[in-house]
This record gives C-alpha cells, structure tokens and sequence, in this order.
C-alpha cells in the first residue's frame, strides 16, 4: 500500500529549489531567544568599540541559510545579506548557519563583518575554505563573538593545514564560553614541528582586527617560557581502540581534544589538547597556567605524551600528567 501524498509534499517536489540569493531576499528575522540581563550586560561591555554607551539587544534570532551549495551562493548575495544583517542590533544573532555552501576564502571578510554582529554558535562545516582564510577567521573570534559557545568548522580544506590547527590551538583559551568544537584534522598531513615552531606566531594576517596584533605579540614573548618537558611512555593495555574512546576519557577530566586522527599506515592515533589548570601550585607569574599537549597511542603498543608548560612550576607539571594518565588508566599501565 502507498500513503497519500499531501498537497504541500506535491508542492515542494515539483517546485524549483531555492538559490542563495533567492533565500536572502526572503529571510525575515525574527526574534524567538530572549537572553538574561546579566549576559546582556557582559554583552555589551563586550561590543564597546569607543566611548560611547552600546546598546545591546536582550532578545535574538538565528540566521541559518545552508545546504545551497552549487546554487546562487556568490559575493553579490552575500553583500545583500550582509544589509540585512547590518539593521540588527548588536548582540542579537544567537545562532549563524552556513553549513555546506561551498564557502571559500573569498567571503571570510563577508563572514567577519556579520560576526560583528555577535554569535552564540557558528557552524561553518562542509564548505570549501583554505587554510589562511580560516586563520584569519579563527583569530578574530575572541574580539567579535566573545560569547561564542559552539564552533564547528567540521569537513573544510583547512583540515590539512598545520599552521591553521597551531592558530585554533592559540585561540581557544581565550573563548572561554566555548562548550563544543567539532573540527575535522588529516593527521597524515598535520604535523606539529619539531619545538613547537608554527606559523601562528607571525604577524597577523591581513583583515584581523587590530585589537588581536598585541596578544600575538604577547603569545612571541611567552614563547620562551614553554619548555619542551621530558616525553613520557606508558604500556597500553590489551583491547580495541578509537579516537572517540580516548577523546571521552579525556573529556571525562576535563580535558578537551582540539585535534585528532589516525596515523596511515598503521592503527597509531595522534591528539592535540590544552588544557588549563583550576587548581594547584601557584603560576611562575600572573595569570593562568596553560599545558599544550601531543599524544600518540599505538593500540597493543604504547602511549607517548609530550607537553609544553607556560607559566607552570614544575609540580604542576607533575600533576597534570598524573591527572592525564589516570584518566587513561583503562587503557594504559
């Protein structure tokens, strides 16, 4: 037997699929997220770009135009949408959609002007943007969407560049609202050099906004005090092994993983992380204590750790790989 169809099914078969540039100029925002007064609040003093007083908006909208790859997605409709989101007060997009449209590097200017706006939750996975595009992306994060709290930047091209995971890896600490990142890395092309060195160190990319250019500067000047400390190995235990087992062991101590994947052509795995501490010995100066961290498991091998500490003593050092390996320790000796 074969259900009825519905005259609105019918409808949206045989009717042609929207363009981009179609869905723009039928986008209507409308405001369905009230937010609460204090995050307002931290909003605004947030978005303050002079002296005069911002005005926040306590209510949001999402704005979420994906799936048109291949279908209208230019630089013209862009600049259109990017009028409509210009009349929205600042503070006022919750949730920014562009998944799967074929984005390159052309509109990460387009995309840094919207995000000016503010953002909760940005998705930007399965579109096409290169490396440096999505570094000058990732870097002006902390200045334009402060309060973001997901970021997925899942399936682009980016995911074989080094320098970009280096410059993701920089940034992170400073979303401190952040509770989710999907990102999808090649690990047979991504590779940390030797020492640490990355192009995340130089000087900004062109379009970043100015406000970020002292904390690269800044990042040069700790560099020095994030000495490569001795490489620990421990025997793992006997059992089938993934990513995903090993990234919720980690998250289970709070430990979040910012890269991932498997090292052809064997079963190795390799996992980038940082993580900061909350409690324990003083820092070596003001400030917070931060450890990037290498792993490599080779399922029925073993498990090597590398660590970089920045402003830690060495018996935060001792602790944290202590905490490390216990949450491990269903995997490893």
């Amino acid at each position: 037997r074969q259900a009825p169809a519905t005259a609105q099914a019918l409808q949206r078969t045989l009717e042609p699929a929207k363009t981009f540039a179609q869905a723009v100029a039928d986008l209507d925002f409308q405001l369905t997220h009230r937010f609460g007064e204090v995050p307002t609040q931290l909003d605004a003093s947030s978005l303050l770009h002079s002296r005069q007083t911002a005005a926040v908006s306590r209510r949001g909208c999402d704005l979420v135009l994906h799936g048109f790859w291949g279908r209208g997605v230019t630089n013209q409709a862009f600049e259109q949408l990017l009028q409509k989101v210009r009349g929205l007060q600042l503070g006022s997009l919750r949730r920014i959609d562009l998944s799967d449209n074929g984005l390159n590097g052309n509109f990460v200017s387009v995309l840094v002007e919207i995000l000016r706006r503010g953002a909760r939750q940005l998705d930007l996975s399965q579109n096409a943007i290169e490396g440096p595009p999505m570094q000058q992306l990732c870097t002006a994060l902390p200045c334009l969407a402060h309060h973001l709290e997901v970021l997925d930047l899942r399936f682009n091209p980016c995911a074989s560049s080094p320098a970009f995971v280096a410059c993701l890896g920089a940034v992170l600490p400073q979303l401190r609202f952040l509770e989710r990142l999907a990102l999808s890395v090649r690990s047979d092309e991504v590779r940390v050099p030797p020492g640490g060195d990355s192009t995340m160190d130089e000087e900004p990319p062109t379009g970043i906004p100015q406000q970020q250019a002292p904390q690269q500067q800044q990042r040069q000047q700790r560099q020095p005090q994030q000495p490569q400390q001795p490489q620990q190995q421990r025997q793992m235990r006997p059992g089938p092994l993934t990513t995903a087992i090993i990234e919720d062991a980690l998250r289970r101590a709070g430990i979040f993983v910012i890269a991932s994947g498997t090292i052809p052509p064997g079963q190795a795995m390799k996992f980038y992380f940082y993580a900061q501490q909350a409690t324990g010995p003083a820092p070596l100066a003001g400030g917070d204590i931060w450890f990037l961290t290498e792993l490599v498991v080779v399922p029925g091998g073993s498990a090597q750790c590398s660590v970089k500490a920045e402003n830690a003593q060495p018996v935060s050092v001792e602790q944290y790989t202590a905490v490390l390996w216990q949450s491990l320790s269903a995997y490893v000796c």
